[in-house]
């Protein structure tokens, strides 16, 4: 689905901004 992907690319930036805190 592509949902799923964009979901993936903003949910693995997101993830990032986390781990950087």
């Amino acid at each position: 689905d592509c949902n799923l992907m964009i979901d993936g690319i903003v949910g693995e930036n997101t993830w990032n901004r986390i781990m950087r805190e």
